[in-house]
């Protein structure tokens, strides 16, 4: 053998790593989903998991999780909204959760596609709300915007699409397609692990740490989490918040002043582009409120 092939072999093995790595995971497949909680709905995109929570009537709540999280972690704020009388709809985003993870860059129109699907699916007509926790936020005030008729209010949760803070190991996948594809596909799930909840942390969902350890033996969760980050991530909410600020239509936005995925500056921000806004900083609480300060969030709220 020349070394020329030797060397085409070698390469050929170190690029089969990520494709080996994914192949190993547990496929999300009719067994995977037995424990789901919830219901299933055949969109043109994939499969999506859905769950509805709190009143049987009342306006609807459309909640939207993040980028690590499944739709699990609405599940004490869900109940909260639902003594109140809201309909709470969660679901997994593409990639996450119980849902498929179909191929193709995760950006805003990748998203609203699947919500905007999701809706018609349920034949739902009206007036609903949104509520998006992180990138789930930027999610919810891009449809919100581009739905002005529809969406009557807003609640964004230490929302993306302002300004995310990022490791030097994200940011060079997300700028490098090639290199950055093999690097996040084979890495990415040993340096996840420190970005999920603390072992001793509080929280009023105690299942999620297993839910999000169980995201990172799935198929697919990986991969839609690079293309996430070079998508929906990558896009601002600038121009949305000010469409919501013309059209009058409610913002409300709670903020942790110890934040270290998305900073308090998001704030003045958020200020500048929708004056109109009303925001509340929970102090001593850092990207994880959803579930660690789930009662001051909904007080806030």
């Amino acid at each position: 053998m020349t070394y020329l092939a030797l060397f085409l072999v070698i390469l050929g093995v170190i690029f089969a790593v990520p494709i080996w790595l994914e192949n190993r995971l547990r496929p999300v497949d009719e067994d995977y989903r037995e424990k789901a909680p919830g219901t299933f709905a055949k969109l043109s995109q994939g499969v999506t998991h859905y769950r509805w929570q709190g009143s049987a009537r009342g306006p609807v709540l459309v909640a939207i999780h993040g980028l690590l999280t499944p739709s699990l972690v609405w599940a004490a704020l869900a109940d909260d909204f639902g003594r109140l009388g809201y309909r709470v709809l969660t679901y997994d985003l593409y990639g996450r959760g119980f849902s498929d993870a179909p191929i193709g860059v995760q950006d805003a129109d990748f998203f609203m596609r699947q919500l905007d699907e999701l809706l018609d699916h349920l034949n739902l007509e009206g007036s609903i709300s949104v509520m998006g926790y992180s990138m789930g936020g930027s999610i919810a005030g891009t449809y919100a915007a581009a739905n002005t008729h529809r969406v009557d209010r807003t609640f964004l949760i230490a929302s993306a699409g302002f300004e995310t803070v990022e490791s030097d190991f994200d940011s060079f996948c997300r700028r490098n397609t090639l290199i950055g594809d093999w690097v996040h596909d084979a890495f990415a799930a040993r340096r996840l692990p420190k970005d999920l909840i603390a072992d001793d942390a509080p929280s009023d969902v105690p299942e999620l740490k297993e839910a999000q350890l169980a995201e990172l033996g799935r198929q697919g969760f990986i991969r839609a989490v690079l293309s996430s980050r070079r998508g929906m991530l990558s896009q601002s909410l600038e121009e949305a918040m000010k469409t919501l600020a013309v059209h009058d239509l409610p913002v409300f936005a709670v903020w942790g002043d110890s934040d270290p995925v998305i900073p308090i500056r998001s704030v003045e921000m958020l200020r500048q582009w929708n004056p109109k806004a009303t925001q509340k900083v929970i102090a001593n609480a850092d990207h994880a409120l959803p579930y660690s300060h789930g009662d001051f969030v909904f007080d806030a709220f």
